[in-house]
């Protein structure tokens, strides 16, 4: 039985010393620490056509001067790479073409300019039907580029002015902005001319 136990031992020492006196070895890793991206898209590349339209169809509807256009509405997505705080702004390109504030809409955007040099009329743009990865979710708003954020209306109108005002997403009820990453919802363009 001495014998057995001799043999054993020189065995696994052997093994023990060979399994130790590896050759030395490098390990080299790489990577990137990327950004996080999302895309922004819109039925009809974002694009709100109203045709043409013939100043004598137009009517007053509520008495207050202003013709009420039906909303054309587009189905917007925004698609991030993993859930990421997301504030919407827009600014006017067409400031000069804001018309007189008594518009029935208090967020509004300017039309532009008829040749004349008269102001042709304002849009609002509105969020509804908001979604994030197939869960009904709330907006709120910020005035101070997202340092404070408030409660905001349902259908979320975007505000207008400068790149401070956002729109930002929440829990139904809620005004602190939660992560998105597969939004989706309707937009509307409500007219006044």
């Amino acid at each position: 039985m001495k014998r057995k136990f001799h043999v054993a031992v020189p065995v696994l020492a052997l093994l023990f010393s060979q399994m130790t006196q590896a050759g030395d070895t490098t390990l080299s890793m790489s990577g990137q620490i990327l950004p996080v991206a999302c895309t922004i898209n819109a039925d009809n590349a974002g694009v709100f056509d109203y045709g043409d339209i013939v100043a004598g169809t137009l009517n007053e509807s509520a008495g207050d001067g202003w013709s009420s256009l039906t909303p054309v509405t587009a189905n917007v997505n925004i698609q991030c790479n993993t859930p990421v705080l997301v504030g919407l702004g827009a600014i006017d390109n067409r400031t000069g073409g804001l018309a007189a504030n008594n518009s029935p809409l208090n967020v509004q955007f300017g039309l532009g300019i008829d040749p004349d040099g008269n102001a042709i009329g304002n849009y609002q743009l509105a969020l509804s039907n908001i979604t994030n990865d197939g869960n009904a979710i709330g907006t709120t708003a910020s005035a101070d580029g997202g340092s404070v954020w408030t409660a905001s209306s349902a259908n979320g109108p975007i505000l207008n002015g400068a790149p401070v005002n956002l729109i930002g997403f929440s829990a139904v009820g809620e005004v602190i902005p939660a992560p998105i990453q597969q939004l989706q919802a309707t937009m509307s363009v409500p007219v006044f001319v």
